[in-house]
């Protein structure tokens, strides 16, 4: 994977039968390595909750440590190379199916408490300011064909989506 790595970057001729094959191994070790860290770490978590129970003592420092172990494994994720966002969603994946059910009952409701409105404050904070950047262009050009073309694909899509479910 380094030589792989070191051809591609430092701009060497890779054929162009081995360029296609070169992105897809690396696309492949990227989401590999992600889903690997995440999943190591998303264990480690669920395991700490499970042997060290005097962190399920208070409520706080439960909601606390899930959110270290989120960022913890988005920061090792980015720190090795690898995509974050991948690790963060496979540790809350593994957390959530085997580390949920190590917290006390208290924390259970603190957490998901904390996570709803944290969730909810992002989605509003997201919101207002793609609603205030729109104003922000001062010349909009609009393409009418691109915007039909666009709620076509998604009204067939959404009916097949839908009819696909009966």
């Amino acid at each position: 994977m380094a030589q792989l790595k070191t051809d591609i970057d430092s701009g060497t001729s890779i054929s162009a039968v081995k360029l296609p094959f070169a992105i897809l191994l690396q696309f492949i070790m990227l989401g590999l390595g992600s889903l690997g860290i995440g999943l190591l770490l998303g264990l480690i978590g669920s395991y700490t909750f499970k042997r060290m129970r005097f962190l399920t003592v208070s409520c706080i420092k439960e909601t606390l440590l899930i959110f270290c172990f989120g960022y913890l494994s988005y920061a090792v994720g980015e720190v090795a190379g690898m995509s974050g966002i991948i690790c963060l969603l496979t540790t809350g994946v593994v957390f959530a199916h085997y580390g949920w059910f190590n917290l006390s009952p208290q924390g259970k409701h603190l957490s998901s408490a904390a996570f709803q409105v944290i969730g909810f404050a992002l989605e509003a904070f997201v919101f207002c300011y793609l609603g205030l950047s729109f104003f922000s262009f001062s010349h909009n050009y609009w393409s009418w064909q691109f915007i039909l073309s666009e709620a076509v694909i998604c009204i067939v899509a959404r009916l097949v989506g839908t009819v696909g479910l009966i």
